[in-house]
């Protein structure tokens, strides 16, 4: 028997009266679900939960959370204690109190209760990226969460912690756009949930509007550094003359249409034309689609 399935049975066999895990709704929102304590354990000083592991996680259950933490207390300690059934796991770690407080924190981040959950995003937020890891869990709380001021709160962290945070924040928000639906961490995401986390991201960008523009730049165009050139060519052009209709304006960016053609045929227009109109809204959109009309196919 494998060691796997040894540590899954012994698992099953110690907790066998914890109640089955709630489905997490498709806006990725956890529905509270009360959690049986296993006999033996003491049952008055806290009330427990159950939270789904969407991450796959130790692969064998959901986390067993406190109702009401103290997210300041949990997530500083030197010593985390680890939710079942994270414990088992912890001898095969390399760093266990470290894993042990990412992996709090992603769970917290979709406690049912939204003031936990921004407790835990702002404690997050105070943390260098390098001195914990959450994954993609922010940017996904800045998405889908349905509590608005907490998405601001997750934009707001998501910019204290750094560029390298903003921009795996913003491919994962390429990813949904280009692929709307189920993100692969337990929620569903739509384009128009795109587009309203962009606006939070750069309602708190506050001073620092070019380091947004290179982000979804770059996440949208797979980091290529030549058909970011074209996005900043573009975006510029627009910022300058506000048209892409007149004389010279049409005609920089037609000529931007077909070195784009040249470089990558229609795929790369593509992948410079969405990020592009985000950035510069419908109307500018509407005006470089009319520019680049003929160009290798390209029909407005």
């Amino acid at each position: 028997m494998s060691i796997f399935r040894r540590l899954v049975d012994r698992l099953h066999k110690k907790e066998d009266e914890l109640s089955v895990a709630p489905k997490p709704a498709p806006n990725g929102q956890i529905e509270q679900a009360p959690a049986q304590i296993p006999s033996g354990e003491p049952t008055a000083e806290l009330e427990m939960l159950e939270v789904p592991d969407p991450w796959g996680i130790g692969e064998i259950g959901p986390f067993v959370l406190e109702q009401n933490p103290d997210i300041h207390a949990i997530l500083s300690s030197p010593h985390p204690v680890s939710p079942k059934p994270l414990a088992i796991w912890n001898k095969y770690y390399e760093h266990p109190a470290e894993q042990t407080r990412e992996v709090l924190a992603m769970a917290y981040m979709r406690h049912p209760s939204a003031e936990v959950r921004k407790a835990t995003i702002r404690f997050v937020g105070a943390q260098p990226r390098t001195k914990l890891s959450v994954g993609l869990i922010l940017a996904q709380r800045l998405t889908v969460d349905p509590d608005e001021d907490l998405c601001r709160v997750a934009a707001e962290a998501i910019w204290k912690r750094g560029q390298e945070e903003l921009l795996e924040t913003m491919k994962y928000l390429a990813a949904n756009d280009e692929d709307p639906g189920d993100d692969g961490k337990g929620a569903i995401v739509s384009r128009q949930q795109v587009k309203a986390a962009l606006q939070t991201l750069w309602t708190a960008s506050a001073a620092r509007p070019n380091d947004f523009k290179d982000a979804l730049l770059s996440a949208w165009c797979a980091q290529d550094l030549h058909l970011v050139k074209y996005g900043h060519t573009l975006i510029d052009l627009w910022s300058n003359r506000k048209s892409f209709s007149d004389d010279r304006s049409r005609t920089v960016a037609r000529n931007a249409g077909v070195e784009l053609y040249s470089l990558g045929g229609i795929d790369a227009m593509k992948m410079i034309f969405r990020p592009v109109s985000l950035l510069v809204g419908s109307e500018a959109a509407s005006e470089l689609n009319h520019a680049w009309s003929g160009v290798g196919g390209w029909t407005a």
